[in-house]
């Protein structure tokens, strides 16, 4: 039997309902009634308890958009690393005495300090790697500064030997162009890294 205030089934005989309280008599004769709902009242318990499977699809959980966590080619680092390596056959320093005479680097054996540095960040770059894109950077603004300082200098006085304490009064050295293509292009190099390693991060917090 079913309580007709609750609907709850009930065992046959039970005189109140320990659900919600309602007493009814069992006489046979009033069975009928006890035993079942009214059509209304069925209908009114199915849509309150039972599942809308029409409306399935409102309440099905949605995907959730897709984020790409994988950061794109270093663009910056790639053009810095391909200014480096130009910059090697640019003229990176001036020597003034009655004429004047440039030179680059890749006169001399320093290129191979440098060709490998632009490489390694073409590679890293385009290949995602930041850290080693950063850390490349720093190697291309110390030695970029370590050959305008010292190496240009000394290679001038190795060229000179035992004139140069004679002429050195009269010689001018200056930096050409090649020497700031190179200076810019390890900046940005850097830049590139640094820039690279803090979307790193951000992709990393999602």
């Amino acid at each position: 039997m079913y309580c007709p205030n609750c609907n709850s089934n009930l065992m046959d005989g039970t005189r109140k309902c320990p659900f919600c309280g309602t007493e009814f008599n069992n006489d046979p004769n009033s069975a009928p009634q006890q035993n079942y709902n009214s059509p209304q009242s069925n209908y009114n318990m199915r849509q309150q308890n039972s599942f809308n499977y029409n409306n399935y699809n409102n309440y099905a959980p949605t995907n959730p958009p897709r984020v790409n966590f994988r950061s794109k080619p270093n663009t910056l680092g790639i053009l810095a690393s391909i200014a480096i390596i130009i910059a090697v056959f640019l003229p990176f320093f001036s020597i003034t005495l009655i004429i004047t005479v440039s030179g680059s680097l890749f006169d001399g054996k320093d290129w191979i300090l440098f060709i490998p540095v632009g490489i390694l960040g073409l590679i890293f770059s385009a290949m995602k790697m930041n850290k080693a894109v950063l850390t490349v950077g720093v190697i291309a603004v110390v030695l970029t500064i370590g050959e305008a300082i010292l190496a240009s200098e000394q290679r001038l006085k190795s060229k000179l030997g035992e004139y140069w304490d004679e002429i050195s009064d009269y010689v001018e050295l200056s930096y050409d162009y090649g020497f700031y293509v190179m200076i810019a292009a390890s900046v940005l190099l850097l830049i590139a890294g640094i820039y690279g390693v803090s979307q790193d991060s951000k992709f990393r917090s999602f």
